[in-house]
């Protein structure tokens, strides 16, 4: 029974390595946006933005624009940093 519970639960949580690799990957790209958060902001001011495998992927406006170009690129979206670099200076991290 133990061992049943144990295999299920490792299941939903899916592989742990796999799962190392995309907290690495998340730190790199939050590091990389902070890097270069100032630069977009006034290069490409109240656009919603996305950094993926420590890069920009796409910028866009509305939000929605910004979906489908990720969506089109296939970065899966729940992996993507997504902000929006506000002239007001304040970062929404979604």
């Amino acid at each position: 029974m133990a061992t049943e519970a144990v295999e299920r639960l490792r299941r939903r949580l899916g592989d742990p390595q796999e799962a190392r690799r995309k907290l690495e990957r998340l730190d790199h790209d939050l590091r990389y946006l902070l890097q270069h958060v100032e630069e977009w902001r006034q290069r490409y001011p109240n656009r919603w933005m996305a950094v993926y495998s420590g890069r920009l992927a796409a910028g866009a406006h509305p939000q929605e624009d910004l979906l489908t170009a990720l969506g089109e690129k296939g970065v899966p979206l729940e992996e993507a940093v997504v902000f929006f670099p506000s002239e007001q200076r304040a970062a929404l991290i979604l």
